[in-house]
């Protein structure tokens, strides 16, 4: 045998027994190990495409093979998807070691555009989202959810104003997507606002903003490929300050929240500049996945007849209940009566969680704050073997909301809507819904977004028809040989923690005569 030939039989002799040994230590119950690597052909782009084009059925395809956490790569970035339950519930509770501060401090600066000083300062980011939590709270909003819903009323009711004489006693017709997203953004951001907040005039920069925040929050580094979404965020900004100074020199008075927003500016010593980055942050977290939700509520809703006449009966008899407590009060007083709204509409409650379940595709986000090993099942559902796990510092969690509620391991015919699926007395799994999230992060505008909907579907259904006429394609052509009352497929493309659709329904709208 030659020098050659033995020198390769030994490096074939080592790497057979570094293969042996990695495989019974990989293999071992009692050695802890990383999470295995989901496997992607194009570099630097990673399982990106896969995820965001198939985000329900790539996440169970990988699991199948690897088991509920495993490491991948988007867009250059690391990243771990956890998919157990148990996992998940473990890493919203720890908080200390699973943290969504880092995540949102620097979503605020390279997204958000607020400056690194205000960030810097983490007292004042401590207090300015204790009086956020506090202003947001469900016990503080009221009023601002009767302003809002005030505002819808008032909007509709300017559309059926302007329509002419057959129109109002036919119908006219509207796509739904250029009806009601631009209606909510507007009526939401001036609830927040004021009425002189010029939200028709941004919403279609707020749209190009939210069309690539995914983009610009993965930190690309060819800036070229979200300009569109920075012009739009500057322009959102820029107006945002122009409010605030139109309330600071009096010509306008300042609604709650915004006046609460201003003396805390004036207390941590902020620029104009950063507290007009930051309320835009709040107002885009506040309309930029409701729009959409508000839009399938609505979809779901009128393709579905027979709900339409259960709420139509189920807000008739909620408003003649709260007359009758409260006899000093009018028909839209309700809307600022949270516990009235809570008790008081358990199928609407069902219908708007059950939307939410389909359209959303949010992804929870945890960095890891110190290394930390945690047992891992070796799948989601039921009792299984665990594995202890190495969880480095640094390390970025993906818990993708899709996965569990699409799963029909977890929800019975999971791809359906079922208008009484969250209904009180219902049986489901707790623990596989969440939409805003969990933990000590969860959305805090979650009740707010809920009584919005909430509001828009009374509106509706309490002084509106809405009659579903055609399904319609992304370019507003007519859907040939549709199924009848069918529903936009989703975008998946989007990329959205609320996805939009792919096409659009057409609706007659018309006054509804009681």
């Amino acid at each position: 045998m030659s020098i050659l030939d033995l020198n390769t039989a030994v490096v074939a002799v080592v790497l057979l027994g570094l293969t042996v040994w990695l495989r019974r230590r990989n293999t071992s119950p009692n050695a802890v190990i990383r999470p295995p690597y989901a496997f992607s052909l194009i570099p630097w782009v990673g399982n990106a495409l896969d995820y965001k084009n198939r985000p329900a059925t790539w996440t169970r395809e990988v699991e199948s093979k690897l088991g509920p956490v495993y490491q991948s790569t988007v867009l250059g970035k690391p990243v771990i998807f956890c998919l157990s339950r148990t996992l998940i519930s473990q890493i919203f509770k720890n908080y200390r070691d699973f943290s969504f501060t880092p995540i949102k401090t620097d979503a605020h600066h390279r997204v958000f555009g607020v400056t690194l000083d205000a960030l810097s300062d983490e007292e004042g980011q401590k207090t300015m989202f204790a009086e956020l939590y506090r202003v947001l709270s469900k016990k503080a909003f009221g009023p601002m959810v009767g302003q809002i819903s005030a505002n819808m009323e008032a909007r509709f009711s300017a559309i059926i104003g302007n329509m002419t004489p057959n129109e109002r006693r036919d119908g006219k017709l509207f796509n739904l997507m250029s009806l009601i997203p631009p209606l909510f953004y507007a009526a939401s951001a001036q609830g927040m606002f004021g009425d002189t907040f010029p939200a028709d005039d941004i919403f279609k920069s707020n749209t190009d903003f939210e069309d690539q925040f995914g983009l610009m929050y993965t930190g690309l580094p060819f800036p070229w490929l979200v300009k569109r979404g920075i012009t739009g965020r500057d322009y959102c900004i820029a107006r945002v300050k122009a409010s605030l100074a139109q309330y600071e020199s009096g010509e306008v008075q300042a609604p709650y929240f915004i006046q609460v927003m201003l003396d805390l500016r004036h207390t941590l010593g902020w620029t104009s500049q950063d507290l007009a980055a930051y309320l835009h942050s709040y107002l885009f977290a506040l309309t930029s996945n409701t729009i959409y939700a508000a839009y399938w509520l609505v979809v779901y809703t009128y393709t579905h007849p027979e709900v339409v006449a259960e709420i139509q009966a189920e807000v008739d008899r909620a408003e003649a209940a709260f007359l009758k407590e409260n006899p000093k009060e009018t028909p839209t007083d309700l809307f600022a009566n949270l516990g009235f709204l809570d008790d008081n509409f358990p199928l609407l409650n069902s219908i708007i969680n059950e939307s939410l379940r389909l359209c959303s595709n949010g992804t929870s986000v945890r960095e890891v704050m110190a290394d930390i090993v945690m047992d891992v099942p070796s799948n989601s559902h039921g009792p299984s073997e665990s594995r202890a796990m190495l969880f480095k510092k640094g390390d970025t969690i993906y818990m993708p909301n899709r996965y569990h509620h699409w799963n029909p391991e977890e929800f019975e015919d999971a791809e359906s809507f079922v208008a009484t699926r969250f209904m009180p007395g219902q049986k489901r799994q707790p623990g596989f819904f969440m939409p805003f999230g969990g933990g000590i992060s969860v959305c805090s505008g979650r009740h707010l977004a809920s009584a919005e909907l909430k509001a828009l579907m009374i509106i509706l259904t309490r002084w509106y028809n809405v009659k579903y006429e055609c399904l319609v394609d992304r370019n507003g052509e007519k859907v040939k040989d549709a199924k009848p009352l069918a529903i936009p497929p989703f975008d998946l493309g989007s990329g959205s923690a609320i996805l939009h659709p792919e096409g659009d329904v057409v609706v007659r709208l018309r006054a509804r005569s009681k």
